[in-house]
């Protein structure tokens, strides 16, 4: 076959044409792992496009849900913008441990208390996620999420 250069407005409107139920656009799905630099030009780069095909598409026998129809993208924190304590929990936990904040701030040297809020900073922002665990219900599990554990690797 011959080769063609499809930019995101030109795959759009080929599906157009060919009357598709669902248009997808272009994305780019990085292999694992990358650094925090490429995962971010990457979701960038999905959204230029997306946006791009989302201004030429126009397909009258779509019905207006399934035009915007969006695939979530998720969520990527700015880990430069993470303390070096935050990034020693998130280690401590990537590496499989169960761990609970006690055990989190004896390991690391410091006071529940202060591991308590740099464990509830990255709950806020999705890296974390803290259980109830078993039958005591002081004992709170931490875990990384999805999105901590993509970028665990990334310092």
């Amino acid at each position: 076959g011959a080769k063609l250069f499809l930019t995101p407005e030109k795959s759009i409107e080929i599906q157009n044409k060919l009357d598709s139920d669902i248009a997808m656009s272009f994305d780019e799905c990085p292999p694992y792992p990358v650094t925090y630099d490429y995962m971010k030009k990457s979701v960038e780069r999905t959204l230029r496009w997306a946006k791009r095909g989302k201004a030429v598409h126009n397909n009258p026998n779509q019905s207006l849900f399934e035009r915007l129809i969006e695939v979530p993208t998720p969520k990527i924190p700015d880990v430069k913008r993470l303390k070096d304590h935050e990034k020693s929990i998130m280690k401590i936990l990537d590496e499989g441990n169960r761990e609970n904040n006690s055990t989190i701030a004896y390991s690391l040297g410091m006071s529940r208390q202060l591991c308590g809020r740099y464990i509830h900073n990255l709950e806020d922002m999705g890296l974390v996620e803290t259980k109830i665990g078993g039958d005591d219900r002081r004992f709170r599990q931490v875990t990384l999420t999805r999105e901590g554990k993509m970028i665990s690797g990334w310092f």
